[in-house]
């Protein structure tokens, strides 16, 4: 049963990866990266794959590393690859480090440009169906998230928040993510201090 149910996530998840390769295409990733002047080293981790294993990774039902970059390893992603020198040699290696390193540099402000072109791509704005009475309608859901409380740079950022019992010791962000309710696609989130 459980097989069944992870090759059915398994074709849904392949399904997506075409949508989002002709989206997220050469033309764009350059774009997006001089938005934000990111110069990407070469090798087999290309942004367009990064950003993929990290969609991958959400929607697999284990979220690892290891299941992303067994995705890879698969060739099922050989499209989004870069082309240094062990891509063309076809020496893809299955741990973990490469992927986590080159996912820890990729700016975020590159993967929300990313994440813009998605939700636009898949809930346009000049959509008349998109609407109700004239105006778009979206579910908000939020959370909120303790972080490290070592960091000075956090606690300013994110003052520690409280309640009737006092102040928390731990800076604390908020963060909100809407929904539109006829696609169901997500905006990028967006977050700020609590």
């Amino acid at each position: 049963m459980q097989a069944k149910r992870q090759a059915e996530t398994g074709d849904k998840v392949s399904s997506l990866c075409e949508f989002f390769q002709p989206l997220v295409n050469d033309e764009f990733i350059k774009w997006a990266e001089k938005q934000v002047a990111y110069k990407p080293r070469r090798g087999i981790c290309s942004t367009a794959l990064i950003v993929w294993l990290m969609i991958f990774q959400r929607l697999n039902p284990s979220h690892t590393l290891s299941r992303a970059v067994a995705e890879l390893k698969a060739g099922k992603v050989d499209k989004l690859r870069g082309n240094g020198k062990r891509a063309r040699e076809d020496r893809i290696s299955g741990n973990t480090g490469g992927y986590s390193k080159a996912r820890s540099k990729l700016p975020v402000e590159l993967v929300r440009l990313v994440a813009e072109r998605i939700f636009s791509s898949l809930a346009p704005p000049d959509q008349a169906e998109l609407v109700w009475h004239g105006h778009r309608i979206f579910g908000v859901d939020g959370s909120v998230s303790d972080l490290a409380p070592e960091s000075e740079a956090l606690h300013h950022a994110f003052p520690p928040g409280g309640n009737q019992k006092g102040r928390c010791r731990t800076p604390v962000v908020q963060i909100v993510v809407g929904h539109d309710l006829v696609t169901g696609a997500a905006t990028p989130p967006h977050w700020g201090p609590k």
